[in-house]
């Protein structure tokens, strides 16, 4: 898994909880959709600690809290 692919499977996972939608975290965090839009296709070279932050924020959680999950666990080095 990438940390792209890791980083989106997690903003999913969270917002499955809190019952968020895309929208509403774009919303939330001030990111525009065209941001978190190249996240989810992966068209950029990987999401800096600045949009990780941003995200964070967006779904009411501290980086830690994001970080905590196994999908990080194992990642294949590449960021894309």
């Amino acid at each position: 898994m990438t940390v792209t692919q890791a980083v989106i499977k997690r903003m999913d996972e969270i917002m499955a909880e809190k019952k968020m939608t895309r929208s509403q975290l774009c919303s939330a965090s001030g990111l525009s959709t065209g941001t978190v839009s190249s996240i989810y296709k992966q068209l950029s070279r990987g999401v800096t600690l600045n949009t990780l932050s941003t995200i964070c924020k967006g779904l009411g959680v501290t980086m830690s809290e994001f970080l905590d999950t196994p999908y990080f666990n194992n990642l294949d080095g590449t960021n894309v």
